[in-house]
């Protein structure tokens, strides 16, 4: 089972990916999403939390440049 760090890594580089966070419904609804909701909500628990623990996405690699301006 992925720690919580990874699971956190791996979705602050897919919102980066994206250009921005995305509700719970549109993550839910994606057909491209990279770990399943349920996952998540076990592992996480509320997406605030989540998204508080995902923080600036900036600091992810696959963030594109207008988001790592933005925050500059």
């Amino acid at each position: 089972m992925a720690t919580n760090a990874s699971i956190i890594q791996v979705l602050g580089k897919y919102f980066a990916s994206k250009g921005g966070v995305m509700s719970y419904v549109e993550y839910r609804d994606a057909e491209d999403a990279p770990i399943r909701p349920v996952v998540l909500k076990r592992a996480i628990g509320p997406w605030t939390r989540l998204l508080a623990l995902i923080g600036d996405l900036s600091q992810y690699e696959e963030a594109p440049e207008d988001v790592k301006k933005t925050k500059s």
